[in-house]
């Protein structure tokens, strides 16, 4: 053991010792990994111990510019010291004040949390002010809310590691002096209506966080039995259905930390989360996000937004995000046959039951990087169906657009696609055309669940009926829209087949490719493309000039 390691208390060594890392291992270490480490606000003088122990530069740099702040009879003075802050610094020193980053009262230390969308905006709010207009910076409601809950987090985990007790919060005075060093160290925070005290709102907020923080609860013991003792049979086929998972942990090389956590699922559960295979070094060094751990945490949180009745949309898609590597490492392996492929994912990921979601995924699949593909998509989608219409009437597969509604030409056009652009291949048994493999309308004699048992084919396709439209995979509807959004289901067709990750039906697989390349932008290899596909693409392209 090293020397600088004799410095640790013993359940720190002992930690460590499990985890077989030693010191040089232990400064490769970032503060995440430390705290996944150590987690709890029990270890949190302990992390911090560790830390300044491998970072001593790091530990003499801050100590430069930290002050503290002693609170005594009410009153908060200011101790004298050094700060570096380039522009913004001077700027505030002209002011006659300097902000520090770190808040000492008689009893615990506190750490103002900061991140660089705050320094950010912080710096923008002094440029403003240089031209006189400081008042037009306002920090936003998003950052607001995420200062003041991890400000409220770092003050209790601080006491509670001070006092060890689970129940110890930061008292009046607390807040009320941190309230003050917010202010100072974003003045953009600072109430302009009430001059005497700027920092009441930030106080306002603290409290009503800290009221709304649980303290943990300890687990109670089981009521003791009354009466005679009965005996419990349990059959063996009641834990077939069991949705439990098992976490093994094995040591991991890409990973600096002692363990990582593979969750092993039976077929009918949650999905196997695997690491990320690139090629690349700069993903594999990301170990905050694309570790295996890191990927299983998103799904749990996201599995847990899924089983609330009212949902946030924006958060459940925010996590969709940061889950995507291992999500589609699940769908693309090949231990999902294409017939179950549908059923196990929207068991695993009941969130793809909204068109929306699909529809993100799509973009996260093929343009990461743009956030209006959706919108860009639609927009293109309608050139295309006016440019598909007047197409079809060349074609002599459709009549002209005029005359009837909107819904029942779009059934139509998608009709009239495989006959468009053919494929070469008949269509399935038990199918009349291969239309079926894109839309179904149901007849008023037709019941929809014995046509979806009888379906051969387990893709994605639009089941019309009188007033609805259901957005079927397998043998289930999935989702469900209205005829007026006919128009853009090939849209939702295409969305699921790649969220899925399933094979086109050759009988249709014309017309899939050609919604691939041109409509969705998304090339494909020339040995991909057949020899039907060329030739319905070379008469389109003529078609066009």
């Amino acid at each position: 053991m090293d020397g600088n390691m004799e410095k640790l208390d013993r359940v720190a060594k002992d930690i460590l010792t499990a985890a077989n890392i030693d010191m040089e291992a232990l400064k490769t270490l970032s503060r995440e990994e430390l705290r996944d480490l150590f987690p709890g606000p029990d270890h949190f003088l302990r992390r911090k111990c560790i830390w300044d122990l491998c970072h001593p530069v790091e530990k003499a740099s801050c100590s430069s510019s930290a002050a503290s702040i002693e609170v005594s009879d009410g009153k908060e003075c200011a101790a004298t010291g050094t700060s570096s802050g380039g522009s913004d610094s001077k700027e505030e020193e002209k002011g006659g004040w300097t902000t520090y980053r770190t808040l000492t009262l008689p009893s615990p230390q506190y750490v103002i949390y900061t991140d660089t969308e705050l320094e950010n905006v912080k710096s923008y709010f002094f440029q403003l002010k240089r031209l006189g207009r400081a008042g037009e910076c306002e920090l936003s409601k998003e950052l607001t809310c995420r200062l003041i809950r991890n400000t409220i987090t770092n003050m209790v985990s601080a006491v509670r590691a001070l006092h060890c007790e689970e129940k110890q919060y930061p008292s009046k005075e607390d807040l009320v002096a941190m309230a003050k060093r917010l202010v100072i160290y974003y003045p953009m925070l600072s109430d302009k209506l009430d001059i005497q005290r700027p920092w009441i709102e930030v106080y306002k907020r603290l409290q009503k966080r800290i009221h709304n923080v649980r303290s943990p609860k300890k687990s109670q013991g089981g009521t003791p039995a009354r009466g005679k003792r009965k005996l419990k049979y349990m059959d063996a086929d009641d834990t077939d259905d069991s949705t439990t998972s098992t976490i093994l942990l094995s040591a991991s090389p890409n990973s600096s930390t002692p363990s990582t956590p593979e969750v092993l699922t039976p077929p009918s559960t949650l999905p196997e989360v695997h690491t990320p295979s690139t090629s690349t070094p700069v993903k594999e060094a990301a170990v905050g996000h694309d570790s295996r751990m890191a990927q299983a945490r998103h799904y749990r949180h996201l599995q847990g937004m899924c089983r609330k009745n009212k949902q946030n949309q924006d958060d459940v898609s925010q996590l969709l995000d940061l889950e995507f590597e291992g999500r589609r490492q699940f769908i693309d392996s090949e231990t999902l046959k294409e017939a179950d492929r549908p059923g196990k994912i929207l068991e695993a990921y009941s969130c793809f039951k909204n068109i929306d979601h699909v529809l993100e995924e799509l973009r996260r699949i093929v343009a990461k990087d743009n956030a209006h593909f959706v919108k860009e998509l639609k927009e293109r989608w309608a050139d295309y169906t006016t440019k598909l219409s007047f197409y079809g009437v060349y074609k002599k597969v459709l009549k002209p657009p005029v005359g009837p509604p909107a819904d029942e030409q779009a059934i139509d056009l998608i009709i009239s696609l495989p006959v468009m652009f053919p494929s070469g291949y008949p269509a399935p048994k038990k199918m009349s055309s291969p239309s079926e493999a894109l839309i179904h309308v149901l007849q008023p004699t037709e019941a929809p669940d014995v046509y979806l048992r009888r379906r051969p084919l387990a893709t994605p396709f639009i089941l019309v009926g009188e007033e609805d439209c259901f957005l079927c995979a397998g043998n289930a509807p999935v989702a469900s829209f209205g005829r007026s959004s006919l128009a853009e289901s090939v849209l939702y067709i295409m969305a699921y087949y790649y969220a899925f990750h399933m094979t086109y039906p050759k009988c249709v697989s014309s017309v899939l490719l050609f919604l691939q390349t041109e409509v969705l932008g998304d090339a494909i290899h020339e040995r991909d493309q057949t020899t039907a596909f060329k030739r319905a693409k070379a008469d389109w392209q003529a078609f066009l000039m």
